[in-house]
């Protein structure tokens, strides 16, 4: 019985609750560990990374097996349809663990990337599609907040740019790009619209200012000059409260030096 064969029975059983679903590295690679430890550090990451491909391998025809012959879905249906509830009863969060996932998807929750990877010529992983489903699920308070890493790795700041255009183009749609860096130039005006939007901490998590947020959302409409402006504008507004500050302080203290002065000629 091949190794593929052995964890779709492996499978069945989960399901019929008669075992636990494991993969135990396969016996010709299990004979090789003694020889391969004796070799060092390297041949035994290699003997690792290998024994983890076929696992995969094995846990995605899994998963293709739930699909097509369990939901008697198409690919497409099942990226469209597959929810957190149905693919925990199918045990597909099981499964999931042998499955390699980008760092900023959870494999308990983003079933859409376990489908892909089991049928990667039948479907299309769309980052942006997934960011927004996920979004929605936030506005409308399914959820409290994003979940961690969400934003993490390669994929990460286009997810927040998408979010970004979509709360623009939701609720200022129609301001102009001059419009928009005014609005998020202003840092307190700025923060204030990232609160409405339920992406303050996203973009303080990744970003300086709620203006760096802007102008990496905006990608080629980004305006240089702008951005350079308004930049310019805030940390002169910083540097003259300072300079007000630093004056005040200075009265204070003058103020507190005459009244100590009055109280030794009274005394």
């Amino acid at each position: 019985m091949s190794s593929e064969e052995t964890a779709l029975r492996k499978y069945e059983d989960m399901l019929l609750g008669k075992a636990e679903f494991t993969m135990k590295s396969p016996h010709n690679l299990d004979r090789k560990e003694d020889s391969y430890g004796s070799l060092g550090h390297p041949a035994k990451q290699e003997q690792d990374t290998e024994i983890s491909k076929l696992k995969e391998t094995n846990a995605l025809a899994v998963v293709r097996y739930a699909v097509n012959d369990i939901l008697q879905w198409t690919p497409q249906e099942a990226m469209d349809c597959m929810t957190v509830d149905i693919a925990r009863q199918l045990r597909l969060d099981v499964i999931a663990k042998y499955v390699n996932y980008p760092a900023d998807l959870s494999r308990s929750k983003d079933y859409a990337w376990l489908i892909h990877r089991a049928f990667p010529e039948e479907t299309t992983y769309d980052i942006s599609r997934e960011a927004v489903q996920l979004y929605e699920r936030v506005l409308r308070g399914e959820l409290s907040r994003f979940p961690k890493r969400i934003f993490n790795g390669e994929n990460g700041a286009k997810k927040l740019s998408i979010l970004l255009r979509v709360y623009i183009s939701n609720n200022i749609p129609s301001a102009s790009v001059d419009e928009l860096y005014a609005i998020f130039g202003d840092p307190a005006t700025g923060n204030a619209r990232l609160h409405e939007a339920k992406l303050y901490y996203p973009c303080h998590e990744n970003y300086e200012t709620p203006l760096d947020y802007l102008n990496q959302a905006l990608g080629n409409q980004n305006d240089d000059f702008l951005y350079n402006y308004y930049t310019f504008m805030t940390v002169l507004k910083i540097v003259d409260a300072d300079m007000h500050k630093e004056e005040k302080d200075g009265q204070d203290k003058k103020k507190e030096k005459k009244g100590k002065k009055k109280g030794k000629d009274h005394a």
